[in-house]
């Protein structure tokens, strides 16, 4: 943990990603290849937050997590730093699809615990609320039958909240990470596919 006085010089996103890619450089660097795109998103993200976008913070989270949780789904660990890439779902067009975020939380939900699963659930509403930020409040506004209902109304996300995003998203991203070093090698049947 830094000190009062580092905390003042560094800002939170720094501070954040400090203390984050500090075990990619020794106990998680075989997963670090892996997980490089949402390590980047997430570096973006702690900038943003310190730059004072918070909104911007918000979904780079989400964003991060989603592209690990594709990645641990779609590829599988074929030697020490390297991957094979999986074949992704297809439509009935034999086109790829897009793979919904609900669907990789459904696989990961069981490599990982209740809380983890809840805080992973937590940041994708968030960052879902600033995707769909006009779409929501004009429902939100239009159902509200009371001015109590308008007043509770979710205008925004604060300050609070999108840092508490981004050391969700780090603390996640280094389960992932723990849980992509762990996963075994594939076997030599299954690299001849």
């Amino acid at each position: 943990m830094h000190s009062l006085s580092e905390q003042t010089v560094l800002k939170h996103g720094e501070l954040i990603w400090k203390e984050f890619i500090e075990p990619f450089g020794n106990e998680l660097k075989e997963a670090y290849p892996r997980l490089r795109d949402s390590c980047m998103l997430f570096g973006q993200a702690t900038l943003a937050f310190d730059a004072g976008a918070r909104m911007g913070a918000v979904i780079l989270c989400r964003t991060a997590l989603e592209s690990a949780l594709y990645t641990l789904r779609y590829t599988k660990r074929k030697g020490l730093m390297s991957w094979d890439l999986l074949e992704p779902p297809r439509n009935e067009k034999c086109e790829y699809e897009m793979v919904p975020l609900t669907k990789l939380l459904k696989f990961i939900k069981n490599k990982v615990t209740m809380d983890q699963l809840c805080e992973l659930n937590r940041i994708k509403e968030d960052g879902d609320f600033v995707a769909h930020i006009a779409d929501r409040l004009n429902r939100e506004i239009l159902q509200a039958e009371t001015i109590e209902q308008m007043g509770k109304v979710r205008l925004w996300i604060s300050d609070e909240e999108a840092l508490k995003d981004l050391k969700g998203t780090a603390m996640l991203l280094q389960v992932l990470g723990n849980i992509a070093a762990k996963e075994p090698f594939l076997k030599a049947e299954e690299l001849e596919r």
